[in-house]
C-alpha cells in the first residue's frame, strides 16, 4: 500500500457523490406511489358510495317533495330502467367470467 501511495495511485480522499440516488433516478419511490394509490382508492370508493346512496335516496325524495302522478310515474320508470340495466350488465359479466 505504501508503494501505491508513493506512486500516486492511492489517495486519502473520500469519494462523495455530487447527487444522491433519489436525485438521479426518475419517478417516485415505491412508498410514495403506494400511498398515493391508497388515497386515490379511498376517494374513488367514497364517490361510488356517495353516488350509490344518492341514487337510492334521490328518487324517493323527489317523489315525496313533488307529489304529482307524472313525477311518480317518470321517477319510478327511470329508476327501474337504470337498475335493470345495471343488473343486466352484471349478469353478462357473470356469464363471461364463468365461461373462463
Amino acid at each position: 500500500m505504501h508503494l501505491m501511495k508513493e506512486a500516486g495511485m492511492v489517495t486519502n480522499k473520500v469519494y462523495t457523490p455530487k447527487y444522491t440516488l433519489s436525485e438521479l433516478l426518475p419517478g417516485y419511490s415505491r412508498h410514495h406511489v403506494i400511498g398515493r394509490e391508497k388515497v386515490a382508492r379511498v376517494i374513488r370508493l367514497f364517490y361510488w358510495g356517495f353516488g350509490g346512496g344518492l341514487s337510492l335516496i334521490a328518487p324517493m325524495l323527489l317523489m315525496r317533495l313533488h307529489r304529482t302522478l307524472l313525477t311518480e310515474l317518470l321517477t319510478t320508470g327511470v329508476s327501474v330502467m337504470i337498475f335493470a340495466g345495471i343488473i343486466a350488465a352484471a349478469a353478462v359479466l357473470v356469464v363471461f367470467v364463468s365461461q373462463g
